[in-house]
């Protein structure tokens, strides 16, 4: 968010979300190969936790070698504003004060809270019941893959500089408010057909009413990476300073953790079928 000029912080978030996601396609590619034959699998071989731990493994290595911030130059040759080893104490001082002084920051809360919150839903309650092993591996693959695009189109709305800020921001807003309705419309029709506690029967990618629910899975793929870049997108507007990008940051992940700790645990006390049913 600190590190573009300002005519491409659409497609750095792009560039940031294809390669997060580009983790979960490789993470989708190896339990799809592992059981594309095993029709009647019920989970996933041990290759995939063992390729999970090596991938991390290789990730925490590549983390040295980023460049210090100070070092960090943007294309335009500017430097990156920035505060060196801030302590707990100065961070907290700080996000309080930025609460108090920014109160936009509080009027996001709303947003912040629901940006994980669907991921229940999605893998629990429509991933799990309704698909077994290798197609929810080849779904999964959609999914990311589908993230990819969101961000790229958005990206590239977000970056057009033929409209202002304000007007990209605003109708930027209104394709996620279209999308939400839509999306999820189609998603709450599927649900009222095959409710999770129905005793449903997976389904495989042979099976001709596969097409779809794999469409509508992808779909909210590509609506998550719609939602989370706009997010970041609307962060990275409101400063260039990586000192206070740091403080945005550390607010949205916290409320958007916190979302998702909720919805999970709502889950497990299997609240959302009786919800969905009210």
């Amino acid at each position: 968010m600190s590190y573009p000029p300002e005519n491409r912080k659409g497609s750095y978030v792009f560039i940031f979300w294809a390669i997060f996601n580009l983790g979960g396609v490789i993470g989708s590619l190896i339990p799809l190969g592992q059981n594309i034959h095993r029709e009647n699998a019920t989970s996933v071989a041990d290759g995939t936790y063992i390729a999970f731990l090596i991938l991390t493994v290789v990730g925490a290595c590549l983390a040295s070698t980023l460049l210090p911030v100070s070092k960090v130059r943007r294309v335009d040759g500017t430097k990156v504003i920035h505060q060196k080893n801030p302590t707990f104490k100065t961070e907290m001082i700080q996000l309080g004060k930025t609460l108090w002084r920014e109160p936009w920051m509080l009027l996001l809360f709303p947003m912040f809270f629901a940006s994980n919150w669907f991921y229940t839903y999605e893998q629990s309650d429509f991933a799990a019941p309704n698909f077994n092993v290798r197609s929810r591996s080849l779904n999964s693959l959609l999914f990311w893959l589908m993230q990819m695009i969101g961000a790229y189109l958005i990206g590239l709305l977000l970056d057009y500089n033929k409209l202002s800020r304000k007007s990209r921001g605003m109708i930027g807003w209104v394709i996620l408010f279209c999308i939400t309705h839509i999306i999820w419309g189609c998603g709450y029709r599927f649900d009222k057909a095959h409710p999770r506690d129905s005793g449903l029967t997976p389904m495989d990618f042979k099976d001709s009413s596969f097409i779809g629910p794999m469409f509508l899975y992808m779909f909210y793929g590509f609506y998550d990476a719609i939602f989370q870049c706009y997010a970041y997108w609307v962060l990275g507007a409101l400063t260039n300073s990586s000192r206070k990008l740091a403080i945005y940051a550390g607010w949205y992940k916290g409320i958007q953790s916190a979302g998702a700790a909720i919805a999970w645990a709502v889950d497990d006390q299997k609240k959302l079928p009786q919800l969905r049913r009210i």
